[in-house]
C-alpha cells in the first residue's frame, strides 16, 4: 500500500494573526469577541477610568483575539442597540469607552457590605468571602474603594462554618415540604459543643425559617409544644439532612400561620403579661453572662455627651462656677430593661434604675453678653445734653398773640452698644425687640403705635433696618444673592428686628464682636387727648425697653437663642414738658 502525502499552501498565509482576523469573521467568533470586550468594560471601567480604544484591542489581543479599532467600535454600537449603556470619551485624541449604569450604586453596594460586616451568624471566612463578591460587582477599581473603607463592627461572629449549608437544607425542607433530621448542641464556659440527647438526632417538621435578633431560626410544628411551635438555632444544629418523609397536615397548616407564630414566640405578644425572676443554666453562658462574674451579665458602656444645638448647651449643662454642692450638674443613669427583642426593650416593664450618686457636668463658669442702652448727647443745646428724653420749653412756639403753642411729637435719639466679646459661641443673626410700658406699670406693655411713631433703626453705611412706618409685619430684606438678611416681627406691644450681624455698625473691628446701633423715635405729646386719661394715655414717664440676643439662624424659633447673647436695657423720657434746671 502507498500512502501519498499531499501538500497545500494555505490562501490566508502562514501568519498566525491573519489566521485569527479570518477566523473573527465566523459567526462564533464574533459572539465571543463581544462578550469578551463587554466583560473587559464591566470589569475595569467607569466614569473615572475609562480605556482608550487601542487599549481594549491589546486587552482582547491576549486573549487570543484579534481585531482593530473600527471593530471596536462597530462592537460597541452593536452593544448600545441592545440596551447596554456603554459611554465615549476622549482621551487625548483616541476615543474611549466606559460602563456608568451598574445594577447598584456604590452607596447601595457599601450597605450590602456594611450589613454582611456587622452579621454575627456569618463566620469571618464567609464575611471576607462575601465582601469580595459584593464589591466585585462595582468593577475593580471601585472594588479597591469599597474594601479598602471597610467598617469594622465590634461584632462577635460565629464558628459554625456549616450555617450556610443547613440553612440551604432547611429551606429545601421547607419548599419540598419534607421532614428534617439534625444533631442539636450546645455551647459550655469553653465554647466546646455539648450535643442534646447524647448526640441522637433530632426529626422535625420544618415550617419556616425565621431570622431574628441576628441568628436563624428554624420553626417547626410539634404536637406537644404550646402553640404547637417549636424552634431550633441553625447555628447549633450539626449534620443536617433532609428526609423522604413528608411533613402532617397539621405542620402544613402552621405554614399559613407563620407571621403570627413569630409575633407570638419572638415578640412575646398575646397571653397575659407576668414578672419573672430569672435563673439561667450554664449553657446560656455565651449568650449571656461571664463566668468571672458569677454569671451576672456585665456590660461596659461608653457614651459621649452632645447636644442638638450650640443653643441647649447652657441648658443642659449648668452653670456651677465657685458652689462646692456636689448636687448641681448633668448626671448619667442607667436603666436595665428585659425583654425578648431589641425593638420592645424600652417599653418593657421588668426595669431595673441604676441611680447611684455618679460624676455630674456642669459649666464652671459664663460669660454674658452686656447691652447699654442710653439717649444721645445733644451737645450745644440751650436745654443741657439730655434734652431728648421731654419736651423742651425753651424750643416751643409762639402763637400770634403769644401763647405757647405745645408740640404734637418730640423726637428721641437713642444708641444701643452690644458687646458679645467674652463669649466662646455667637450666633450669626442678632434680634432687637423693643416694647414701651410707661409708671404706672412696667412690667406691663402698652401698644406701641399708640404712643410712638416713625422708629427708625440704622444699620451698616448708614443703612435702614427698620422703618415702622414702611415695614410691616412679617417684611423681609435680602442681599443680592437672595438670602434673607432682615426679618421683621410686629405684634402690638413688641417689635422684634432680627437681623444679619455683618449688617450692623461695629465698635473697632468687626470679630471683635462689639456692635452700635443708633435707635430713633417720635414720642406723641402736647396733644389734648394726653389732657385726661379716658383712654388711657395721658402724660407720664415712659419706659423704652431694648432687649438684644443671638440664634443661628434666620428662621430659628424664638426660644431658640444662645442664651449667655441675652441682655436687656432701657431709657426713660416723659412726655410732659421739662425744665433744663432739674435735669
Amino acid at each position: 500500500m502507498t500512502i501519498t502525502f499531499r501538500a497545500e499552501t494555505n490562501p490566508l498565509g502562514s501568519d498566525l494573526s491573519q489566521r485569527r482576523e479570518a477566523n473573527m469573521s465566523e459567526p462564533n467568533n464574533k459572539k465571543l469577541r463581544i462578550i469578551k470586550l463587554l466583560e473587559i468594560l464591566q470589569h475595569d471601567s467607569d466614569l473615572d477610568n475609562p480605556i482608550g480604544t487601542n487599549d481594549l484591542c491589546e486587552r482582547l489581543s491576549k486573549a487570543g483575539i484579534i481585531t482593530d479599532r473600527r471593530t471596536i467600535a462597530k462592537d460597541i454600537a452593536f452593544l448600545n442597540e441592545q440596551g447596554y449603556e456603554i459611554m465615549q470619551t476622549k482621551i487625548s485624541r483616541q476615543n474611549a469607552f466606559y460602563i456608568e449604569d451598574r445594577s447598584f450604586s456604590l452607596p447601595e453596594l457599601k450597605i450590602l457590605i456594611d450589613a454582611v460586616q456587622a452579621a454575627s451568624f456569618i463566620t469571618e471566612k464567609k464575611t471576607e468571602d462575601l465582601i469580595k463578591k459584593i464589591a466585585a460587582l462595582s468593577g475593580s477599581h471601585q472594588a479597591e474603594i469599597l474594601t479598602e473603607n471597610i467598617i469594622h463592627f465590634n461584632t462577635r461572629k460565629h464558628a459554625n462554618e456549616h450555617i450556610y449549608y443547613n440553612v440551604n437544607t432547611l429551606e429545601q425542607c421547607i419548599r419540598y415540604k419534607k421532614k428534617a433530621s439534625f444533631k442539636y448542641f450546645d455551647l459550655d464556659e469553653k465554647r466546646n459543643k455539648e450535643y442534646r440527647k447524647d448526640g441522637e438526632k433530632y426529626t422535625a417538621e420544618p415550617v419556616a425559617l425565621v431570622f431574628n435578633n441576628d441568628n436563624y431560626y428554624l420553626m417547626t410544628y410539634d404536637k406537644t409544644a404550646e402553640n404547637e411551635i417549636k424552634n431550633y438555632r441553625v447555628d447549633r444544629m450539626d449534620s443536617v439532612e433532609m428526609l423522604d418523609n413528608s411533613i402532617s397536615k397539621k405542620a402544613n397548616a402552621k405554614i399559613d400561620k407563620v407571621s403570627q407564630y413569630t409575633e407570638q414566640v419572638f415578640r412575646m405578644y398575646g397571653g397575659k403579661t407576668e414578672k419573672l425572676s430569672l435563673v439561667f443554666s450554664n449553657n446560656l453562658i455565651e449568650n449571656i453572662s461571664d463566668p468571672d462574674n458569677s454569671y451576672a451579665v456585665t456590660m461596659q458602656v461608653k457614651y459621649r455627651l452632645t447636644y442638638s444645638d450650640p443653643l441647649d448647651l447652657p441648658i443642659q449643662f449648668p452653670v456651677k462656677e465657685d458652689n462646692p454642692s456636689t448636687k448641681i450638674g448633668t448626671r448619667v443613669i442607667g436603666y436595665s430593661n428585659i425583654s425578648s427583642s431589641v425593638e420592645s426593650a424600652p417599653y418593657s416593664a421588668t426595669s431595673k434604675k441604676y441611680d447611684k450618686e455618679t460624676n455630674r457636668y456642669y459649666v464652671t463658669s459664663q460669660k454674658k453678653a452686656t447691652l447699654e442702652y442710653n439717649v444721645r448727647k445733644t451737645s450745644g443745646n440751650i436745654a443741657g445734653p439730655y434734652s431728648d428724653l421731654g419736651i423742651n420749653a425753651a424750643e416751643m412756639d409762639v402763637d400770634d398773640q403769644g401763647v405757647e403753642k405745645v408740640k404734637t411729637k418730640s423726637k428721641i435719639r437713642t444708641q444701643a452698644r452690644y458687646d458679645t466679646s467674652m463669649l466662646k459661641e455667637s450666633g450669626e443673626y442678632i434680634e432687637m425687640t423693643l416694647r414701651l410700658s410707661n409708671k404706672a406699670d412696667y412690667n406691663s406693655y402698652l401698644k406701641i403705635s399708640d404712643y410712638i411713631e416713625n422708629i427708625k433703626i440704622t444699620g451698616d453705611l448708614d443703612s435702614t433696618l427698620f422703618d415702622q412706618s414702611n415695614d410691616a409685619d412679617g417684611a423681609e430684606k435680602t442681599d443680592s444673592q437672595g438670602n434673607v438678611i432682615i426679618k421683621v416681627t410686629r405684634e402690638d406691644n413688641a417689635y422684634r428686628i432680627r437681623v444679619r450681624k455683618d449688617k450692623l455698625q461695629t465698635i473697632g473691628n468687626a470679630s471683635d464682636g462689639v456692635y452700635y446701633v443708633p435707635i430713633e423715635f417720635e414720642a406723641y405729646t402736647g396733644d389734648s387727648k394726653f389732657n385726661s386719661n379716658s383712654d388711657g394715655r395721658m402724660y407720664s414717664n415712659y419706659r423704652m425697653t431694648l432687649e438684644m440676643k443671638m440664634y443661628g439662624t434666620i428662621d430659628a424659633d424664638e426660644n431658640k437663642y444662645l442664651i449667655p447673647t441675652k441682655a436687656e436695657d432701657f431709657v426713660v423720657y416723659t412726655n410732659a414738658k421739662i425744665i433744663p434746671d432739674v435735669i
